[in-house]
């Protein structure tokens, strides 16, 4: 299996387990506009990765990696929010936030290597 196959189900498993975890939230209070937005911006990140798999050029597939990466910046943002109302949640919230920065660095990370290709 290839590098980005491999860094495509790392993104995969990660909006999952984003979706999977705000699910256990319910439906009830303030936090609803939050966990829609979540549920958007994290299911967002793989999709438009995917999408600059299959770019036209150099520069489509940087801006759709822009475009994950903003995702993936709303969504760790939006965790640490709710990190902040559900303080009992840190368990679960904690290695969620870990991981998008660890995400965040791999595709900063791709976009300046192809940047370099231009």
């Amino acid at each position: 299996m290839k590098w980005a196959d491999e860094f495509e189900t790392r993104l995969v498993t990660f909006s999952s387990e984003v979706c999977l975890y705000l699910q256990s939230l319910g439906r009830a209070g303030i936090k609803n506009p939050l966990i829609d937005q979540l549920f958007r911006s994290s299911t967002s990140i793989a999709l438009n990765y995917g999408e600059a798999r299959g770019a036209e050029s150099t520069k489509d597939f940087i801006h759709k990696l822009k475009i994950s990466l903003k995702e993936l910046n709303e969504t760790r943002i939006g965790l640490k929010i709710l990190s902040h109302l559900k303080p009992a949640d840190q368990e679960k919230i904690r290695p969620l936030i870990t991981e998008s920065g660890e995400l965040v660095g791999v595709i900063s990370a791709s976009i300046k290597t192809a940047r370099r290709r231009l």
